[in-house]
């Protein structure tokens, strides 16, 4: 049950950034919102500056997603390295 509310949970989010974002696999679009914008979508305040923090680095070129490790462990560790 549990599980199920937080896929919920989860969707609404996702819906609310979309909404406010626009293309979410843009990283500029979501570089150039603020982060009120995303705590208005339901990301806390450290989600928020994590979502952009991860935006940037992929917008640099610094943090390849293509590139991610099949191994979860390994992706994990990427994507902590930033």
């Amino acid at each position: 049950m549990g599980l199920t509310a937080e896929r919920i949970a989860a969707a609404s989010i996702w819906r609310k950034l979309e909404a406010q974002v626009g293309n979410l696999h843009d990283p500029a679009r979501l570089i150039a919102v603020s982060p009120e914008e995303l705590r208005a979508a339901g990301l806390s305040r450290m989600k928020a500056s994590y979502a952009q923090s991860l935006a940037a680095h992929v917008a640099d070129g610094s943090l390849p997603l293509n590139a991610l490790p099949a191994d979860d462990e390994a992706a994990i560790a990427m994507l902590s390295s930033v």
